[in-house]
């Protein structure tokens, strides 16, 4: 399954050079996931790449801290600002991230808007982002 995120920007940044290998998420998926489309927040708000999901984990915000820390591209302040009131939380850890260089809609990827959390993508969609 495919999922489409919003990340901020200097996030995308991090996980495009390879120095953020994990995306910390609130909830959990209800299906498994190959890959994920990024969408970039303002200022940017365009899709930019997609990344394979090599895994998932759950746990804590201690415990997913504990083992992603060196890789997760946030501060300690940051992600449990972030994960406040959320009793289990996810690390999805990234795998290759590939650019996508045109501009590709949302609605080409079968979705209405930014998410504010997530929303699975048909398979189609990345074919789409194959250069």
């Amino acid at each position: 399954m495919i999922a489409l995120l919003s990340i901020h920007p200097e996030y995308v940044r991090l996980m495009s050079k390879g120095e953020k290998r994990v995306e910390f998420r609130r909830a959990r998926f209800r299906r498994e996931l190959t890959h994920v489309v990024v969408y970039a927040t303002s200022p940017e708000r365009r899709i930019v790449g997609y990344f394979e999901v090599v895994g998932i984990d759950e746990g804590s915000a201690t415990s997913l801290w504990r083992t992603h820390k060196k890789h997760s591209g946030i501060s300690r302040k940051k992600l449990f600002a972030y994960l406040r009131g959320a009793r289990q939380a996810v690390a999805i850890k990234i795998g290759r991230f590939h650019e996508v260089k045109r501009k590709i809609s949302l609605g080409e990827v079968g979705a209405a808007a930014p998410p504010q959390s997530f929303v699975y993508l048909p398979r189609e969609a990345l074919a789409l982002l194959a250069p």
